[in-house]
């Protein structure tokens, strides 16, 4: 897998934990998750996302790197 397509599917799946994240808030509102359980979810989903975004923007930065390297 390249980097392009790795990047791809980093950004389906953040969406992907956008959707779950909402249907996480969707099911507290119904009453079908508790309180204290959707916000030990949603902190998980957030440190996930973070972890996502970093690696996205870790390989944008190396692709940059190496596209200035190889114009040397």
């Amino acid at each position: 897998m390249g980097d392009t397509e790795l990047r791809r599917f980093i950004r389906i799946s953040l969406g992907s934990l956008s959707e779950l994240e909402c249907e996480l808030l969707l099911a507290k509102e119904l009453r079908f998750v508790a309180s204290e359980s959707c916000q030990r979810i949603c902190g998980e989903i957030g440190s996930i996302r973070g972890m996502l975004q970093g690696l996205h923007v870790s390989i944008q930065q190396e692709n940059t790197h190496q596209s200035r390297l190889s114009t040397l």
